[in-house]
Formats: C-alpha cells, sequence, structure tokens
C-alpha cells in the first residue's frame, strides 16, 4: 500500500532558524566580516591571513548561549580547545576519525522520510543503473541527483517518492533523495542538518546535505552545490529519526549558534 504524501514545512534557509534569536556578535577589529546576514544565515569572519584550503583541519569559534550542548554535538568532527559560558573553540575535522565513524541498520534499510522502496523511487534506481552501472560510486549518484532534481523550490521538506515525481526541491529534497539513492545502491547513508560556510559572502547559511560512509568514515556529499568541500560544512545535527512524526525543526532549533569565527588552517 503507497504511504500518503508528507511535507514538512523547513527548507535551506530555514534549518539554521535558531541563528535568528542569537546575539549578534560584537564587529571584531581585524578579518573580514559582513555586519548584518539574512534570516537562516549566520556572521562569519575569517581572519586575516586564513586560507580555507579543502580537507585542512581548521580552528573555529562559534558564539552561543548554549556551549555544553553544542560541544555535545560537535564532537564527532572536532576536539574542543575552549570553551566558555558564550563560545566554544574547537579544531574541526569533518571526517573524524574511524572509531567515531558508527553505521546502523537504519542507515542501510527505507524508512519513511527515505522511502527507496517505493515504485516511483525504484524507477529512478532502474533509471540511474542503466547510465551509472550496478554499483555507482557516491560522487557519481550525487551527479545525477543534481541534474535528476530540475526545480528550485523552497519551503518544505518531501519524502524521497514525492522528489522522485516532483523533481523540486531545496538542499532538504536534494539531501533526501541523494539518501535514498545511496541506500538503494546498499550505501549507508544519512542526512545531515547545519550551516554550509560561504567564507567569499561572509556567511553560513542553513543547509542540509548527506554523508555516505565509505567503509572507514562518514562522508559529506551534496547534489544541491556545485563544488562541496568537506571542511566548509558545520554539522548542526542529523535526522535521526525518519518515521512520519519527525520534526526537522526542532533538531535545528535545539541548537542556538552566534557568529562563527575561523580562526586559522592546519593542513
Amino acid at each position: 500500500m503507497a504511504r500518503p504524501v508528507c511535507a514538512l514545512l523547513i527548507g535551506c534557509a530555514t534549518v539554521g532558524v535558531a541563528c535568528r534569536a542569537a546575539s549578534p556578535p560584537e564587529t571584531p577589529t581585524t578579518g573580514r566580516v559582513t555586519p548584518l546576514a539574512p534570516l537562516g544565515a549566520l556572521p562569519v569572519s575569517v581572519a586575516d591571513g586564513v586560507d580555507l584550503k579543502p580537507d585542512a583541519k581548521l580552528t573555529i569559534r562559534i558564539e552561543t548561549e548554549e556551549p555544553q550542548r553544542v560541544a555535545g554535538r560537535f564532537r564527532e568532527h572536532g576536539d574542543i580547545v575552549k570553551q566558555t559560558d558564550r563560545s566554544l573553540t574547537f579544531e574541526w575535522d569533518y571526517l573524524g576519525t574511524p572509531s567515531e565513524a558508527q553505521v546502523e541498520p537504519k542507515h542501510r534499510a527505507p524508512s519513511f522520510v527515505v522511502d527507496f522502496d517505493e515504485e516511483a523511487v525504484q524507477s529512478v534506481v532502474a533509471n540511474a543503473t542503466r547510465q551509472l552501472g550496478q554499483s555507482p560510486t557516491p560522487d557519481a549518484l550525487t551527479a545525477f541527483v543534481s541534474k535528476y532534481i530540475e526545480t528550485r523550490e523552497y519551503g518544505a521538506l518531501h519524502i524521497a517518492s514525492r522528489v522522485a515525481t516532483r523533481r523540486a526541491g531545496d538542499c532538504t529534497e536534494h539531501a533526501v533523495f541523494l539518501a535514498a539513492l545511496g541506500r538503494a545502491f546498499g550505501l549507508p547513508t544519512r542526512i545531515a542538518l547545519g550551516h554550509v560556510l560561504i567564507p567569499d559572502a561572509n556567511l553560513a547559511v542553513g543547509h542540509a546535505w548527506t554523508e555516505i560512509h565509505d567503509g572507514e568514515v562518514w562522508r559529506p556529499y551534496d547534489s544541491a552545490l556545485a563544488k562541496p568541500v568537506s571542511n566548509h560544512y558545520v554539522v548542526v545535527g542529523y535526522i535521526e529519526d525518519e518515521g512520519p512524526g519527525y520534526r526537522l525543526g526542532s533538531l535545528a532549533a535545539s541548537v542556538a549558534l552566534g557568529a562563527i569565527s575561523v580562526l586559522k588552517t592546519q593542513d
């Protein structure tokens, strides 16, 4: 029996909604900074001389009124360097360590949201198989989804079977659909929520993307963006409940973040 169509009112611009209530940071005297961020985005400053190279370890400071909770969210990807009652400084390594990368049965199974067992998604899987073969790489699947979702549409998160028929959505639909295709081809996947750093605009924008396990670590894949860079993503959390009653908004709002400062990089 086909399951009902489900749409949850959240999109790329609202994944980071908690930042709307965050206290504005003091304007730094050095580095690059933007004085005003739009809704769903955080101001980002980058220290002078810092070059955000791909795969470099970043030292990041995040302003927050919930440092303990933020520390809990970020421990998989970062080592805490300094913690105060208003901020958290840590060395951010997105790929973490193999010992921290746990694959659970749910990361391979169909769910209400990642419903790759539905006919609409299986039809797309058959198409992808014809184009990419029986065992496509995560990069190939990411490129496939990037082309498959033709229309940019904000404001709701649709389940994978709905995305398969509508071929529309924003970063959340991209994340869900890539997760579904990955699992259909036997790849463990999970859906990450947080912010993507855009240094040229001095912003960190609320975003969703897919993580695929490579046998050692979870790696980020983002069909909504042309050139994802692992250390440009800051994870707030994951969609833990993929059933009909889950709420993305409560997960995103559970950690209130303020300004993000990139202090240095390490190769």
